[in-house]
């Protein structure tokens, strides 16, 4: 799940969408299940995996674009977040530029390409794929999220399945310390839209009884 911001829709119908960040290779709204285009801060579910239990984190691994908190709702299980604003920390290299303002962060594997960045061919395993001075940069400002291909350690979370809905929240006030999110303070930009697969937010089901809570604001 992810966000997409700097939108615009040519038509009533929705055909002829378009945003400038998380854009999902799809003319309307809907995506369809097309995956988000990097640069893009993720949040990502696999439900009742391992004995049944679920495990869900926040990934910078294809770059940034907006602050992400995944909560799990009965608040028995640990939430996981970047609540930093990389676009403002962004190094020049991986900036993605609008109207001469940072709107989304590169991943240095996006940008680059090479094997060392992208954890690739003969670096392609946890023991030849070492920290980067871009992934470290991530990881300072966001220590719970996702960095690299394996910051495993660190950044997979896991709650007993069928136990708790999931709050995703964008652009979250206070990080991990609850759901409140900070209010517009522009209107120099369009409004975020949620990229979700074509479904609607608000009745999205990630498995029988459990249901994801989706609060979204405007892109600031």
């Amino acid at each position: 799940m992810w966000g997409r911001t700097l939108c615009v829709q040519s038509s009533s119908s929705g055909a002829g969408f378009a945003c400038a960040t998380g854009d999902c290779g799809s003319d309307t709204v809907e995506c369809s299940g097309h995956g988000a285009a990097p640069p893009a801060t993720l949040a990502e579910f696999t439900l009742a995996s391992i004995g049944g239990d679920d495990f869900y984190d926040v990934s910078l691994v294809d770059g940034f674009n907006v602050p992400v908190l995944i909560a799990p709702a009965n608040g028995s299980c640990p939430a996981t977040d970047c609540p930093a604003d990389l676009n403002v920390q962004c190094p020049p290299e991986l900036r993605v530029v609008v109207a001469g303002e940072t709107v989304a962060c590169r991943s240095a594997c996006e940008a680059f390409g090479t094997e060392a960045y992208c954890c690739s061919g003969e670096h392609g395993t946890p023991a030849k794929c070492a920290p980067t001075a871009y992934s470290r940069l991530f990881k300072a400002a966001c220590p719970r999220a996702y960095s690299y291909a394996y910051d495993d350690a660190t950044s997979t979370f896991t709650c007993a399945g069928g136990s708790a809905g999931y709050g995703v929240v964008f652009c979250p006030a206070g990080g991990s310390s609850g759901y409140q999110v900070s209010p517009p303070t522009s209107a120099a930009y369009p409004p975020m839209v949620f990229s979700s697969q074509g479904a609607d937010p608000a009745t999205i089901t990630l498995l029988p009884l459990l249901m994801a809570i989706f609060q979204v604001m405007s892109m600031q």
